[in-house]
């Protein structure tokens, strides 16, 4: 049962609470679908124990919203028929610490009530998808979680109508999702190490670069004035302090480095204005020219190398923060292999090129290490949601495989992509089959002593027939025939049952697989065969 504390929101006592709980207003970042905070923020806000500070435009927003919560909730309790009370509830469930802040909550219990103040973004997702935006749900998902109520009413307007209306009710699948998604919240959260938490970064702002200077060129029929021999020595220390493309890591060095390449094109640009100047006041100044040629060319070549050296190095760290985020994805499957053995989901192929295009488009290092961590975070709940599944179809197939034997050679596949109702389905399907089958089988070897018996009695009549027939053997007629003496069937070797079924081959542990007892009567070769057959007709049905 959830716990109802009397403390008003936005006051000290509930910031507190909020402090030591995971909240329904953090649903959305710690699912990586926050429009206001990613989950690596959220995460290192958490570790810290920062309370969240809006800025002057967000906490205008906060009160407008507040504002038209007020005005509406009249209206919202006419069309509910109850009365709607503010209300922060707190829950553990799973091991969980949480909290929800209700806007309105029915004396019952059944319906929550949450506002929220209209704008384009929401009026964009309840016409494209009918449904609140997706940050919104996870809110509200967590607010039914720890309340239990039954349904959100989801209002948003300005607070004077229009007012747009859904009701949302719990889903299993995000629910299960959203349980599973603080989990591994918490387990980050949790780290000694911390080692998914770095610093807030700060804005980026290239460094001064000192340049190059102005380069004088006057000329009249001869050099006039020309700082040239100071302007190359500047030039040459100015290129010896650019960045070394291995230094590079983070987006403070890029913007230094991009920097750096932007002054050196400034620079080329002023030696050529340098010489069009000189060009237009004298007709020969080959030495000097010469010389503003080479320093150009010095320039230039160092820019271009500096310039691909950052694009590389810049595409080397999105690599490698790729494969740091794909080998924390792999570390989660090879503990799910220890634990499930050959049931284990497979590492998808495709797992390092997805990662990779979570951060399509990014530029700066930390949004992509931020965006990437939100992908391992979302891969590390849908593993551990897929492994539950798995877990209970294991269960389940086990189980089967105890009591009926070998009839699932395809039990990992099944487990890895049926659902517990489905694999229930597939089980009970392929027991009837091998009932009836097994059915016809014995109707069919009860129809062959029946046969057998016919022929015999058939066999004994003729007989009786000829030596009624027959005067010297008519004072034999009444004597009774003697029951024929019950034959011992030949057991058959293995080699001999091999022979059979040959080029195949089978052993005791095969037959007892086949469900067959060892040793085997020669008459019952048949039986052996038809149990083959049916065991490899499983096994082509379930590698279509």
């Amino acid at each position: 049962m959830p716990t109802i504390h009397n403390v008003a929101q936005g006051s000290a006592e509930w910031h507190a609470l909020r402090a030591s709980h995971f909240t329904a207003s953090e649903a959305a970042a710690m699912m990586g679908c926050s429009p206001y905070e990613t989950r690596s923020a959220l995460l290192r806000r958490k570790a810290l124990g920062i309370a969240e500070e809006p800025d002057a435009a967000r906490q205008r927003l906060f009160e407008r919203g507040h504002e038209a919560e007020a005005a509406a909730r009249p209206i919202a309790e006419t069309i509910i028929g109850e009365e709607l009370y503010p209300a922060t509830m707190t829950a553990e469930i799973e091991g969980l610490p949480l909290l929800a802040s209700l806007d309105g909550l029915t004396m019952d219990g059944r319906i929550a009530w949450e506002h929220k103040l209209m704008n384009e973004r929401i009026n964009r997702a309840l016409i494209e998808t009918d449904m609140p935006p997706m940050d919104h749900v996870w809110q509200m998902e967590h607010q039914l979680l720890v309340s239990g109520a039954e349904e959100v009413h989801y209002w948003a307007s300005t607070g004077q109508g229009p007012y747009a209306m859904r009701t949302y009710r719990s889903d299993p699948a995000r629910r299960k999702a959203l349980i599973e998604g603080w989990k591994q919240f918490q387990r980050d959260l949790n780290d000694p190490d911390m080692t998914n938490f770095r610093p807030a970064p700060e804005p980026v702002q290239a460094k001064p670069v000192p340049g190059f200077g102005a380069l004088v060129l006057r000329v009249e029929g001869r050099v006039l004035a020309s700082n040239l021999d100071a302007f190359r020595a500047g030039a040459d220390a100015f290129l010896a302090r650019l960045p070394k493309a291995a230094e590079l890591a983070t987006d403070q060095d890029f913007a230094d480095a991009e920097a750096a390449a932007k002054a050196c094109s400034e620079a080329e640009a002023r030696i050529k204005a340098a010489k069009e100047q000189a060009i237009a006041q004298m007709a020969d100044v080959e030495v000097v020219l010469r010389t503003a040629d080479e320093v150009a060319e010095t320039i230039r070549q160092a820019r271009l190398a500096l310039e691909k050296a950052v694009k590389a190095r810049k595409d080397e760290v999105r690599s490698e923060a790729v494969k740091r985020a794909a080998d924390r994805v792999r570390e989660a499957y090879s503990a799910l292999a220890g634990e499930l053995g050959e049931y284990a989901p497979g590492i998808p192929a495709s797992l390092s090129a997805e990662l990779a295009a979570s951060i399509k488009g990014l530029k700066k290092i930390d949004s992509i290490r931020e965006r990437l961590d939100e992908a391992v975070s979302r891969e590390q709940i849908d593993l551990a949601l897929w492994a539950e599944r798995i877990r209970k179809g294991r269960a389940l197939l086990e189980a089967a495989k105890a009591e009926h034997g070998a009839l699932w050679p395809d039990a990992p596949r099944l487990a890895q992509t049926l659902d517990e109702e489905a694999i229930r389905g597939v089980i009970a399907s392929r027991v009837a089959d091998h009932q009836e089958r097994q059915r016809k089988r014995e109707e069919a070897e009860r129809e062959r002593i029946r046969r057998a018996e016919e022929e015999r009695q058939q066999r004994e009549q003729a007989q009786r027939q000829t030596i009624s027939s027959n005067p010297v053997l008519d004072g034999l007629i009444d004597v009774p025939p003697a029951p024929p003496k019950p034959k011992r069937a030949d057991i058959l070797s293995i080699d001999e049952i091999n022979s059979y079924i040959s080029p195949l081959r089978i052993d005791e542990e095969g037959l007892r697989v086949l469900c067959i007892g060892w040793p085997v009567p020669s008459d019952e070769i048949g039986r052996v065969i038809e149990a083959l057959i049916e065991h490899l007709s499983a096994r082509v049905t379930a590698a279509a």
